[in-house]
């Protein structure tokens, strides 16, 4: 399934929202400089999905912050997942 995010690196903390407006945000420890943050996003989504990494790519936007991650899952097995952990703490 493919999954629009909006990635705020430099974070204090790994973490995944639902912003007010339904998007979704993941905010990374990494900075965003050779592809740092690229690849701390893949890693955080895979662990708090417990999803293996080789099946999380970033397919757009890999220099924005917006980006269009694809995770080979059934989309509602993924959905009930980020919905389980939306707003939760740190990884």
């Amino acid at each position: 399934m493919h999954l629009r995010i909006k990635v705020k690196p430099n974070s204090h903390e790994n973490k995944l929202l639902r912003l007010p407006d339904g998007s979704l945000q993941v905010s990374v420890r990494a900075q965003p400089v050779e592809g740092k943050a690229n690849a701390e996003v893949i890693l955080f989504l895979s662990k708090l999905l417990g999803l293996p990494k080789s099946g999380i790519s970033i397919e757009a936007g890999e220099g924005s912050k917006f980006k269009k991650v694809w995770i080979d899952h059934p989309e509602p097995e993924v959905l009930a997942l980020i919905a389980e952990k939306t707003n939760a703490g740190p990884s």
